[in-house]
């Protein structure tokens, strides 16, 4: 009787031991996941730059938000686009959606 308990506690500890070590691979695994969309979420805010419009006798004129220094101007949206891509190759602009429309109103 006394084999089974010591069987029983055994198995017990042990099982213990396994959900545990379970746990931690999984935690391990959740760590790396979290660190590989930290690295992603950086290289993407790194291609993206925050900008704001203003219009000024029919040009637009772009600067970034956070600093409030001039990135460029154009004087529609195809000029914009390209200057984007020249100037800044591989970036992308993020503006509103109201200055995006403002954009392409005028440009029309």
């Amino acid at each position: 009787m006394i084999e089974f308990i010591f069987l029983l506690v055994g198995f017990v500890i042990g099982a213990a031991f396994y959900r545990g070590w379970l746990i931690y691979k999984r935690f391990q695994r959740i760590k790396m996941l979290a660190t590989y969309a930290q690295d992603v979420l950086d290289e993407l805010k790194s291609k993206i730059i925050n900008a704001s419009v203003e219009v000024h006798n029919d040009q637009f004129f772009f600067y970034s938000r956070e600093t409030k220094e001039f990135l460029l101007q154009g004087k529609n949206y195809e000029e914009i686009v390209a200057k984007i891509k020249t100037k800044y190759p591989g970036k992308h602009f993020n503006v509103t959606e109201k200055e995006l429309d403002l954009i392409k109103s005028i440009s029309s």
